[in-house]
């Protein structure tokens, strides 16, 4: 493009004025803290709703992790 027409071009856009400049931002930072915001009463409700399932896992890892004595082949053979 030559110099005239990229003025030309550039004259036919209006400038941005600062005031929408900052709503815009200003829009953004608010979007940014509602959606953390919604992050974290996700993360408690999902939390407070997966409690009962994490709780009854425990105690069957619990169950499982119980010692067994090792099994002793000589004792169950017949003299």
């Amino acid at each position: 493009m030559t110099r005239h027409r990229q003025y030309l071009q550039c004259r036919l856009v209006e400038p941005i004025s600062s005031r929408l400049v900052a709503s815009v931002r200003a829009y953004s930072v608010a979007g940014i803290f509602v959606l953390g915001g919604v992050r974290l009463i996700t993360q408690r409700f999902a939390a407070y709703c997966t409690a009962p399932q994490i709780k009854s896992a425990e105690v069957v890892n619990q169950l499982l992790q119980t010692p067994v004595p090792p099994f002793d082949r000589a004792s169950t053979v017949k003299p």
